[in-house]
């Protein structure tokens, strides 16, 4: 099961980390180390700075017996990342050729899981470290991801446990009223060294902007994390897929933790809300866009149209229209959820709004200008609603009825994939 997720995931949201690095660990734990070593090798030229994967691929090496090559990939790893303590420490026990290969794949599993509870290190890489994936026989029985464990910690206690140095940090730069020193004795120490002074307060600088990247970065693993779960979730049933929109639910609290204003964090929790409790989510998405002052951000909008849907609402043509004309860089995605709107009423306003989508997708002006920046993304969605809404029917001519019938039948099988396109392509921002 958890390979199926992580390839759907792959091949519909390939610029996704957690997604590459996830299928290439499930694939190691199935002791499939040469696809696995295949899958990080080209996860690493998509993405040379992901730790991760390089990492990942020193440990499938060392699994193949290539101890040599996984050393060379290890220090330039090091040399690129001198942070990342895992990868230090376990070049260090590969030179010593010490262990034997499983032994050294197992000291690595033990490195990963202490250096995502080290008190001062918000863990970098917790994309998708082995302690992530639950073991699973060679012979490739199904596995599934792992959740959180029981009785784990509430959110306060482990932002307390990970982040100790801030409340140590204020207390060495607010001393007490009986420890503060005058501020005579202040300037003279500040200015008796100040070369010393300044290299000091140079030193701390750089160890808070570390600290602030190892927070950045362990926020962006957790918000990759939820996307591929709510895309999972949207594709499963049962308790599985209870299992999954929790897995998804815990990854954006805990990336709203670290950076409560983050907008792809808050879009991820309202997107979960349209599945998990539709009849909150116009609630939570109005509150965003008037109260968070979010009304600018496009996501927030079409979430609360969305959600109005799914209560069964329709949005008349004028609401679309003042969409596309407020965001004039989203119109692909604006048109095409009025022609998923017309789809889901069926009330004779959907084969003009799916002829309004059709003739979108054949302007290759509106992609033209469109800034830089957002033209693969356009062109990306335009591919997945053409082979999978439009699967069968040709762009050229007008839409006929039998048609329309045919994209219905397409957007019921594959309504999950372009839904999760529409909720990551509204979480990228300029």
């Amino acid at each position: 099961m958890a390979e199926l997720v992580f390839r759907e995931a792959k091949e519909h949201f390939p610029d996704n980390k957690v997604c590459r690095n996830g299928l290439a660990e499930v694939l190691k734990v199935q002791r499939r180390y040469e696809e696995a070593e295949a899958e990080y090798r080209e996860t690493k030229e998509h993405s040379p700075d992901n730790v991760v994967c390089r990492t990942g691929l020193a440990v499938v090496l060392v699994l193949q017996g290539k101890r040599d090559e996984s050393i060379r990939e290890l220090e330039e790893t090091v040399h690129k990342f001198p942070n990342d303590k895992a990868a230090r420490e376990f070049l260090e026990k590969v030179k010593a050729r010490e262990m034997d290969a499983a032994a050294l794949a197992s000291a690595y599993e033990a490195m990963s899981e202490e250096a995502e509870e080290a008190s001062l290190t918000p863990q970098t890489d917790k994309e998708f470290r082995p302690s992530t994936v639950e073991s699973a026989e060679p012979d490739g029985a199904e596995q599934e991801v792992a959740l959180p464990a029981e009785g784990a910690r509430p959110e306060e206690e482990k932002a307390e446990a990970v982040s100790p140095v801030f409340s140590e940090a204020k207390e060495e730069v607010a001393p007490s009223a009986e420890e503060a020193p005058p501020e005579e004795e202040k300037i003279e120490a500040v200015s008796a060294e100040p070369a010393e002074a300044e290299g000091e307060i140079a030193s701390a600088s750089k160890e808070a902007r570390s600290v602030d990247e190892e927070i950045d970065l362990a926020v962006e693993a957790d918000l990759g994390l939820a996307a591929v779960y709510r895309f999972a979730a949207l594709r499963a049933e049962g308790t599985t897929q209870t299992r999954y929109w929790q897995t998804a639910e815990e990854a954006s609290e805990r990336a709203l933790t670290a950076d409560p204003g983050n907008l792809y964090a808050l879009l991820g929790r309202g997107f979960g809300m349209l599945h998990t409790a539709p009849e909150d989510a116009e609630g939570y998405f109005t509150h965003q866009i008037e109260e968070g002052k979010r009304e600018h951000v496009a996501g927030f909008q079409l979430g609360r149209v969305q959600a109005r849907m799914r209560r069964g609402e329709t949005v008349p043509a004028e609401t679309w229209e003042a969409l596309r004309e407020t965001f004039e860089n989203q119109r692909t995605l604006i048109t095409l959820e009025e022609a998923r709107h017309g789809l889901h009423h069926r009330n004779g306003i959907t084969q003009p709004a799916l002829e309004e989508l059709r003739k979108h997708l054949r302007s290759e002006h509106a992609v033209e200008i469109l800034p830089r920046s957002l033209q693969n993304l356009d062109k990306w969605v335009r591919e997945i609603v053409k082979t999978r809404m439009f699967a069968g029917v040709g762009l050229a001519r007008p839409l006929t009825e039998k048609e329309v019938a045919v994209i219905a039948e397409n957007v019921e099988q594959h309504g999950a994939i372009v839904q999760g396109v529409v909720e990551h392509s509204l979480s990228v921002f300029e």
